[in-house]
């Protein structure tokens, strides 16, 4: 039995490898793609799962901070990011601690904020994670800050703490 999980463990990461790498940064090609990832990543009690599925340093400071207008007279790019992932940092363990293990199904992600529009990407707030419960009955899980529609992808800018 043991040699069995092993083998199946060698098999899922050489699939992971062989992968689009995009969607092992994260990325969905759907929002609910991307919902679908968070829910899986709470039912597996996976903090480092979750951490994938959001932006990274580079991605924030190199593709989304130059569109950020008002920020650049305030405060550096650098010093944007440390907050922004102090605020990840403490908001994913929560999650993880509340909802994670609950064997939750995926039911739809909207947002009830409007879309702001960038030169090369899209911003999506007042995110809303719908599941189900084993129960059946479904629940409005606000876990999640902002999300980033870029080049047909999702990923997730933030956690709600």
């Amino acid at each position: 039995m043991k040699c069995l999980k092993l083998i199946v463990a060698c098999c899922t990461l050489v699939m992971c490898a062989c992968g689009d790498a995009t969607l092992k940064r994260g990325y969905g090609e759907t929002p609910e793609d991307l919902g679908r990832a968070v829910v899986s990543a709470l039912n597996a009690k996976s903090a480092e799962n979750l951490f994938h599925l959001r932006v990274d340093k580079d991605q924030y400071i190199d593709e989304l901070w130059p569109e950020f207008p008002s920020k650049h007279d305030s405060f550096t790019a650098e010093f944007a990011w440390s907050n922004l992932n102090k605020r990840n940092l403490k908001g994913i363990p929560k999650w993880v601690e509340n909802y994670g293990g609950k064997n939750y199904d995926f039911v739809r992600i909207r947002f009830t904020r409007p879309t702001r529009d960038y030169k090369t990407f899209k911003l999506r707030g007042g995110t809303v994670l719908t599941v189900k419960t084993p129960e059946g009955k479904e629940r409005d899980l606000h876990i999640l800050g902002s999300v980033v529609e870029k080049e047909r992808y999702y990923r997730l800018l933030s956690y709600d703490d």
